[in-house]
This record gives C-alpha cells, structure tokens and sequence, in this order.
C-alpha cells in the first residue's frame, strides 16, 4: 500500500525591498540598489510518500495443544467464521482409551483406599485392646497415606485426559475470516504447528512507515492520501 502524508512545514520568504534612485543612477549600466530584505516565515504543505500496509485489528494463529490425527477440517482459506465455531476436529480414539484406562485405575485405587482405611481402624480398636503392638498400627496407617496417595495420582491421570479431551475440537477465537491453512484432513497436528489463521472481521489498520524526518511533524489528524 502506498499512501502519502502531508506534512504541514515553515520556509523563509524573502521580500526585498528598492530603495529611491537618484539622477546619476538612471544612466545606461546602472545597478538597483537594495535597501533592505524582510524575512518572513510561510506554512507550506509537503507531501511524502510513504509505504504501508493494511493489517487486522486481531490475527490467530490456530494450533493445538496435544498431538493427534485431523480427523475433520471445516474451514479452508476464504471461509468466513463465526466466534466458537469448530474448525477442526481431531481424533479421539487414543483419548477415549486412555480415559478408559485412567478410570479403571481410578476405581482400583479406590478399593485399595477403602480397604486401607478398614485395616487402619481395625488395628486402632486392637491396639487399644492390647492386641497388638503400636508398630503394627503404625505400619496399617502408612499403608492406608500410600492409599491416599495412589488415589489422587489416579485422579490426577483421569482429569488431564478429560482435559485433552476437550482439546480435540479446535475452535475459532473470534468472528472473522480464515486467511492461512497449513493442515490436511489426515495429517497430524502436534502442539506448537500453526494448523490455521484466523483474522478479524471489522475495522482494519493502516502501517506505514514513516520517515523520521516526516513523523517529528505528525499529529492526531494528519492528512494521510
């Protein structure tokens, strides 16, 4: 884009100023004299062109945040989008059995747990019996914090799959148009790779680059044509 700014200036205007002439100056070969120079300042208008570009206000770049197959790709280059749209989908079948997995381990822990928490009662109510030593109570409530343990570690598998599940549908961050596409339907998308991007619709900006000399006379309402 090539526009030009005007640029408002001061130059020095010169008025010179003739002074009388006498009888002997009007022969043949005489020179005016000048008896004075009056210096004023005149504002001018300067046009300098200036090269630029148009860009908009928002621009995304889409990626993904976990590695898998595109199984479905809804927009291509030129496709306008609305905020939230699904734009690519990608395959769950390793998340669905990895959350299988997660919730099997989930389930073990949790009986081992509960089972835990019964031999560590039964062995308070037998030491306050004298039944057994104090040693073997400790051993049962060590058993039942490495339980506890296990459980959350479990827990904690089973939420970051649920989460990665909800990573498989890529969404568009806002309303506008798709104006890059990197990815195939069948191609996969690890984290970090631009997959798409997305520009928003509406008002866009202008980037000029201005030189140093014309900005320092650059104001809130300067002409730009």
């Amino acid at each position: 884009m090539k526009a030009g700014i005007a640029v408002l200036g001061m130059v020095a205007v010169l008025a010179a100023c003739g002074g009388g002439h006498t009888p002997e100056d009007t022969h043949a070969g005489s020179s005016e004299h000048v008896s004075g120079i009056t210096v004023g300042m005149e504002e001018v208008q300067i046009n300098v062109p200036v090269e630029g570009t148009v860009v908009a206000r928002n621009r995304a770049e889409i990626s993904t945040r976990m590695m898998a197959r595109v199984s479905d790709l809804t927009a291509d280059v030129g496709t306008k989008v609305r905020a939230g749209q699904v734009l690519i989908r990608l395959g769950t079948e390793d998340i669905a059995a990895n959350r299988a997995k997660a919730e099997a381990a989930v389930m073990v822990a949790s009986a081992a747990r509960d089972e835990a928490e019964k031999h560590a009662s039964r062995m308070d109510a037998l030491l306050a019996q004298d039944v057994v030593p104090q040693v073997q109570r400790d051993q049962a409530h060590l058993q039942l914090k490495q339980a506890q343990s296990q459980l959350a570690m479990a827990t904690a598998t089973l939420s970051e799959v649920e989460t990665a599940g909800s990573y498989a549908s890529i969404r568009a961050p806002f309303a506008g148009e798709v104006v890059g596409r990197y990815i195939d339907k069948g191609d996969v998308a690890a984290p970090g790779m631009p997959l798409l991007v997305v520009e928003e619709a509406g008002p866009r900006d202008g980037r000029l680059a201005v030189p140093v000399g014309a900005a320092s006379g650059l104001e809130v309402g300067s002409t730009i044509q």
